[in-house]
């Protein structure tokens, strides 16, 4: 990973073998990982965390957010990027996501993850192409 001193990362998928999508990811894992970070010059980040499945987000959402009120990391982690599930299923456009996990947009399930989060999703990707995303 390159980071450049000074500046934000805005898409951390996780650092030094600690994925932040991982259904096994600990705060332990991701406060070491998140210390690196910033010891490398990264003055602010936002932990991105892929499509994924269900009981994944109800375990690192909330995670993620705990760790997000340490005051040592206080406006260091800038909020959680959401790469998904809201993207689309086409070959290709689907990527590294797994497809079986990618959903419809859904404000329904966007609150659920926020609250999960506890408001911290800064950062949707979603495809702007499928049926519910305007909403």
């Amino acid at each position: 990973m390159l980071t450049v001193p000074g500046f934000v990362d805005l898409q951390v998928n996780g650092y030094l073998g600690v994925d932040f999508s991982s259904p096994y990811l600990t705060e332990e894992d991701f406060i070491r990982v998140t210390r690196s970070l910033l010891q490398t010059g990264c003055c602010g980040f936002l932990p991105t965390v892929v499509t994924a499945s269900e009981e994944t987000y109800q375990h690192v959402l909330p995670l993620i957010a705990r760790v997000m009120k340490k005051k040592e990391f206080a406006g260091r982690i800038l909020g959680i990027h959401a790469e998904g599930p809201f993207l689309s299923r086409k070959p290709g456009a689907v990527g590294a996501h797994t497809p079986e996990w990618v959903k419809e947009p859904a404000i329904g399930f966007f609150r659920q993850m926020q609250e999960w989060a506890e408001g911290n999703i800064r950062i949707l990707t979603l495809a702007a192409e499928e049926p519910g995303a305007v909403e």
